[in-house]
């Protein structure tokens, strides 16, 4: 059964300039195991035209997800996106993406999840993790940055 593909935003406003906010959050690894995600482990394989390319796993749900990472593109203290091209699992595709922007002394961070999913069940499936657990989890881990920015001038690693 094919599905459409779906995105869902989340947005947390950070009391924090973003350039203070910035080189936390571009670690997305260490970030992402904050949110309670897996660490994945990655494979290189030289690519003829130059380059490599980057190759994933990940548990998710009990299920060993299994895709190719295209090139991270990103601009500072702005935005950055990746996809993710699965072979096996839950999904086709995933795109995640996350734009940041100052506000009023503040920082406005909206994370965006595109994906689309193999079937209707792991569509509602997938739905469910990232308003269920990711959501919630980026919410707590923005607020334990903000307050770790609002503690130092040059902030001891918040994670």
């Amino acid at each position: 059964m094919s599905t459409r593909p779906v995105t869902l935003t989340f947005e947390n406003r950070v009391a924090a300039p973003l350039s203070r906010l910035w080189p936390w959050i571009i670690q997305t690894g260490r970030f992402n195991r904050r949110v309670g995600l897996a660490a994945r482990t990655f494979a290189f394989q030289p690519d003829a035209r130059g380059g490599s390319r980057v190759f994933g796993e990940e548990p998710i749900l009990g299920m060993r997800m299994k895709y190719e990472e295209m090139p991270f593109e990103w601009v500072r203290n702005s935005w950055f996106e990746v996809e993710r091209r699965f072979s096996t699992g839950t999904l086709h595709w995933l795109k995640l993406r996350c734009e940041c922007r100052e506000e009023g002394g503040a920082t406005v961070v909206q994370n965006f999840a595109s994906y689309h999913a193999r079937n209707g069940f792991f569509s509602w499936l997938t739905r469910l993790v990232f308003t269920g657990r990711l959501a919630p989890g980026f919410t707590q881990a923005y607020g334990e940055l903000e307050a770790s920015l609002r503690q130092a001038s040059l902030p001891p690693d918040p994670f």
